[in-house]
């Protein structure tokens, strides 16, 4: 049973989890000022200067990074462990797409990758909405923003955590619609988070901070909802969830994936964490240059006070005659000021420090489709940006591991909740719709009753994700394009071939290649059983031949 005295121990645990995780908070507001000021004219310093220029290669890096992940949308295949759980792992390989379709998940996925360059990580919540369906409830899918979010500082593992705190800011008049008895009970906004620098003027006079705990009790994972001193709502209070507890997989709702992992917790770094001080100095080479090449553009001068030169005449260029005092005229009333341009090591130094910009994270031409060193066939170009890309397939992996993992919540989430029945259309791999209904009988743990009246026996179908690319980036349909060429040319698909043809793919590993030797195999084994069929045909015909003679 929660009470009031629980939720104060909690907020002083949130407190004391807020307190530990100061220098991650600092990094990523850090990070995230530098990200927005990029195309605006203001210095790193946030100090607005008339010749400083900002230069957009830390932009350019991570929007490149950022399409990579885009041409790599995942896509989950299940599998059952049981052959007989086969039908459900294939119902299920069209049911979790469609959830995603859904929760919008391709936009989704792109703000994640948007947080995970820039902070260096992204947080996916899986939860069950109840409000969903029309009331029916179905699984959401959402950003959770790592500065709204509270964990047990020090940990490597978000399981790990004793608990974990999710804060949002809500306004106060939508709080009471909800609950009435908060009546009088709500006032300014008192946020434990770290905010970020917004554009525009944010009043938080009206809105309250509400606290979502999640807690692990007799090892089960339990709920709270709360706001102040008062509970919204607890799972330990509710009598439906008491013993089950809120979640039967046990785990926390929330899913990282970090960019570049640290030694110290659950947080990694993004590229402006990495490329921030390399852009810092080209900005700063950048403006010295430019004012330089301003400047000596700009011819100037120095005149006397006592000159005798009328100075607007003179300035103003259009003026055929400019009127001048004879008795203070001299050489030396006006003379021209000599600006002397940089030198070429300038320029150099600072072509240097962007190729170590683009160097360190691997963002060179062949990258994004320009050429160089003579390279101007199609699929030596190909070729080369599909090695170049082995950073980002690197980082991409990584998200397809956290992507797994949201799939395995998700199907924990069906096996829990979808007690009835749901329609869904489906569209096949031969553009043929189809319709199904699906619900969680076939995938929920099955009771088998009791061994020597002693013992329950349980079957709960397990499942294993696998994850691929939703579509191949035109660079590697291009690759497998020219592989297949090549294949046709070397003669692999000639029947006479078939053996060499099948020895030569066993040694090589490229996607599809099962696809191909299983074809290749299939019409072997189809032309061993028509040599054995030729041969009994003709020793038959033969018997017919001499029964007929006789």
């Amino acid at each position: 049973m929660i009470t009031k005295e629980d939720i104060r121990s909690a907020a002083e645990r949130l407190e004391r989890y807020r307190e530990g995780r100061s220098a991650l908070d600092s990094r990523v507001l850090e990070n995230r000022r530098i990200w927005n000021k990029l195309t605006q004219s203001t210095s790193f310093s946030g100090e607005e200067t008339e010749t400083h220029n900002t230069t957009a290669w830390l932009f350019s890096i991570v929007a490149n990074k950022h399409a990579d992940a885009m041409d790599a949308y995942p896509e989950a295949i299940v599998t059952g462990r049981e052959e007989g759980d086969i039908e459900k792992a294939k119902t299920l390989s069209d049911i979790l797409p469609i959830i995603c379709e859904h929760n919008g998940y391709a936009g989704l996925w792109s703000e994640l990758w948007w947080s995970k360059l820039i902070d260096g990580t992204c947080v996916t919540g899986v939860f069950w909405d109840n409000s969903l369906c029309r009331g029916l409830g179905d699984i959401a899918l959402r950003q959770v923003d790592v500065l709204s979010l509270f964990w047990e500082p020090g940990i490597r593992d978000i399981q790990a955590s004793h608990d974990v705190f999710s804060v949002e800011s809500m306004q106060n008049s939508d709080l009471i619609e909800k609950y009435p008895f908060l009546e009088g009970k709500l006032g300014n906004e008192e946020y434990p988070g770290t905010r970020y620098a917004f554009d525009e003027i944010v009043d938080s006079s009206e809105r309250s901070s509400v606290i979502n705990w999640y807690y692990r009790k007799n090892g089960k994972l339990h709920f709270c909802k709360f706001v102040g001193d008062d509970i919204l709502y607890a799972s330990e209070n509710d009598v439906r969830f008491a013993d089950r507890g809120w979640y039967d997989h046990g785990n926390y709702p929330f899913i990282f994936d970090t960019l570049y992992p640290t030694g110290g917790g659950i947080c990694g770094f993004g590229l402006v964490d990495v490329c921030k001080n390399s852009q810092k100095y080209i900005d700063k080479l950048n403006s010295a240059i430019v004012k330089n090449a301003l400047n000596s553009s700009k011819v100037r001068y120095f005149v006397r006070s006592d000159g005798g030169v009328n100075e607007e005449e003179f300035a103003d260029t259009s003026n055929e005659l400019i009127h001048v005092s004879s008795s203070a005229l001299g050489e030396d009333s006006i003379r021209q000021i000599v600006n002397h341009p940089l030198s070429g090591i300038y320029p150099t130094v600072l072509q240097m420090k962007i190729d170590e910009l683009k160097e360190t994270v691997g963002n060179r031409e062949f990258n994004q489709g320009g050429t160089y060193g003579g390279v101007t066939s199609g699929t030596a170009i190909a070729m080369l940006q599909e090695a170049g890309n082995k950073l980002s397939r690197d980082i991409i992996d990584v998200s397809y591991r956290a992507f797994e993992k949201m799939n395995y919540m998700m199907i924990e989430l069906l096996r829990q909740f979808y007690s009835e029945a749901r329609s869904f259309r489906i569209l096949g791999p031969d553009g043929v719709e189809r319709y199904m209904r699906f619900d969680n009988a076939g995938i929920r743990p099955e009771h088998r009753g009791r061994i020597f009246g002693l013992e329950e026996v349980i079957r709960e179908p397990i499942f294993d994700v696998r994850v691929f690319a939703q579509k191949a980036s035109p660079i590697s349909r291009e690759v497998k394009n020219e592989r297949a060429y090549q294949f046709y040319t070397a003669g692999f698909f000639k029947p006479e071939m078939r053996k060499e043809a099948i020895a030569a793919l066993e040694m090589m590993d490229f996607d599809g290649r099962e696809k191909v030797l299983r074809g290749m195999r299939e019409e072997e084994a189809k032309e061993e059983r028509e040599k054995t069929i030729l041969p009994a045909s003709l020793i038959l015909a033969e018997m017919q031949r001499k029964d007929h003679t006789v």
